[in-house]
């Protein structure tokens, strides 16, 4: 059901892999909201449906058809339910590739969700 993505070695600064916890593809991806609160935009509030496809101990991957109206370094959160439990998790916006058909977004996860015991279950289960 779940696949760890491999670590790349290298002494190519391109191929170096950055992350500091392996990452797992999650199979089949878990359907989920992402909410956006920003307050230079009038506090507004955005929620935007998609899926996380994969996910760390430092972060995750969400994917959505939808418009990614943020900028970096914004707080979101992120829920979904796995296990007939919802999990919800927090963190700053790390990045935003927009592609022709869908756009993705990597989550940082920030020291207390790190700690989160929904996370930690999540990761513990799929290791």
């Amino acid at each position: 059901m779940f696949k760890k993505d491999s670590v790349v070695h290298s002494s190519s600064p391109i191929a170096m892999e950055r992350r500091a916890y392996p990452r797992y593809q999650l199979t089949p991806s878990l359907e989920g909201v992402m909410h956006s609160f920003t307050l230079m935009r009038d506090r507004h509030m955005n929620a935007i449906q998609g899926e996380v496809i994969d996910i760390s101990e430092g972060g995750l991957q969400f994917v959505t058809s939808n418009d990614l109206p943020l900028v970096s370094e914004e707080l979101i959160s992120i829920h979904f339910y796995w296990n007939k439990q919802r999990i919800q998790l927090t963190g700053k916006l790390a990045w935003i590739r927009q592609e022709e058909k869908e756009n993705r977004a990597g989550m940082a996860f920030g020291s207390e969700t790190k700690k989160s015991e929904h996370l930690l279950q999540l990761l513990n289960h799929i290791r």
